[in-house]
This record gives structure tokens, C-alpha cells and sequence, in this order.
């Protein structure tokens, strides 16, 4: 992460978000979000290290991987 800044590291729960399951797409579409800087996903484990910049909106990463999720069974 060189020249990157300062950046937070956050352990991101995937379960109920029907890409996590693809590695590479996960950290595709986690890297489109702004402020996400890298990101390891585990897809068996289904979560993800990221590194974001703080001056970024990081409550907007998680309502937007909230909203990812699948509405559950009743």
C-alpha cells in the first residue's frame, strides 16, 4: 500500500451477498467502491480485509454492502 496514506482496516462480514462467493468479483466490486484502497477476500469464509481511507464515507461502504444483501427466507 505504498503512497496510499493513512488507511482504515475493517473485516467486512459477506454472508447473504450473492457475489461473495466469487473471489475476484468481490474484490472487484468492493475496489469500485470509493474509498476501498485493497482488499482480500476469502470467499470460503465469505469476508473480506479492507483497507479504506478515512476521510472517505465509511458508513456508505456499509449501507451499501447491507443493501447487497438477500432478503431473508420468512
Amino acid at each position: 500500500m505504498t503512497g496510499v496514506g493513512s488507511t482504515c482496516r475493517i473485516v467486512v462480514d459477506l454472508h447473504g451477498i450473492p457475489w461473495a462467493v466469487d473471489a475476484a468479483e468481490a474484490e472487484r466490486r468492493l475496489l469500485a467502491h470509493p474509498g476501498v484502497v485493497t482488499v482480500d477476500v476469502d470467499a470460503d469464509r465469505l469476508r473480506a480485509v479492507v483497507h479504506h481511507r478515512p476521510d472517505d464515507s465509511l458508513p456508505e461502504l456499509f449501507n451499501w454492502l447491507h443493501a447487497s444483501r438477500r432478503p431473508s427466507a420468512p
